[in-house]
């Protein structure tokens, strides 16, 4: 009993959470909820938690490392970057008359 009152007393109050990573106590909330964040816990305890659910969000959705397959920003603006112009090679094509117009 007295172990789980002394928790209670280091653990941080939903409003130092907020402040502690610049979120409101409303997100705070939703994240407990979610169980990102631990309903009892330290400053530092919140704040890894949060880091980890943001780098494994990150990971996810390819914003993060990437693994064998996956593509990185870097390769995705490269990939856009060659089709925009190889669009911009075939309107030129057309323009001078080299290409007939293709209907999809």
């Amino acid at each position: 009993m007295a172990l789980k009152q002394a928790r209670i007393r280091k653990s941080a109050t939903r409003e130092e959470i907020a402040e502690h990573l610049d979120i409101t106590t409303r997100w705070v909330t939703g994240l407990t909820k979610q169980g990102v964040l631990p309903d009892v816990g330290s400053l530092d305890e919140c704040r890894v938690a949060y880091i980890r659910a943001l780098r494994s969000k990150a990971h996810v959705s390819g914003a993060g490392p990437s693994g064998p397959g996956s593509m990185n920003l870097t390769q995705e603006r490269a990939r856009l970057t060659r089709a925009q112009s190889e669009k911009t090679e075939i309107e030129v094509s057309y323009l001078k008359g080299d290409a007939l117009p293709r209907t999809l």
